[in-house]
């Protein structure tokens, strides 16, 4: 079951993101109606290049060694199978640029801000980060433990 814990954004984006689209509704289905704890690790076509999804495994990290990043092309919903981890998330309009975009892998990465939150997300929880928000994936929570985590891309319209 896919438990949802929050969706942090501004009022504006309300307006600018339909998070109630096909492809959203796609994406949910997905993650409901899957074995999610039993997919290995690798990328799963959902809806052509539209929404997929990644299966990951790792260890979470120390908070300076996972940077803040976006993506302008795709929502992510991360929603975590196993573990805890901390994700820290912040307004990327307002931060500065640490590497600049990279098109073929939809991401840019930012420097450190002095301003930002974290939410705990937990086993049957997630989140999604649109093109407006800085995050900061992959925290150890605590300490460092076994994560699985789903990412589902979901294309900007």
């Amino acid at each position: 079951m896919v438990e949802k814990i929050m969706e942090i954004n501004k009022l504006n984006n309300a307006y600018k993101y339909n998070y109630d689209t096909k492809y959203f509704k796609e994406a949910f289905n997905w993650l409901k109606n899957t074995n999610l704890k039993s997919l290995p690790v690798g990328k799963y076509e959902i809806d052509g290049d539209k929404v997929f999804a990644y299966v990951q495994e790792y260890n979470s990290l120390e908070f300076d060694e996972c940077l803040f990043e976006a993506h302008l092309k795709y929502h992510d919903i991360q929603y975590i199978v196993e573990g805890v981890e901390n994700f820290g998330f912040a307004d990327a309009t307002r931060l500065l640029i640490d590497k600049d975009y990279d098109e073929d892998k939809d991401v840019v990465f930012f420097k450190f801000p002095t301003t930002y939150s974290v939410a705990t997300l937990q086993s049957g929880s997630y989140i999604i980060a649109s093109p407006t928000d800085a995050f900061q994936p992959r925290v150890k929570h605590e300490k460092s433990m076994f994560v699985k985590k789903i990412v589902v891309k979901v294309i900007v319209e």
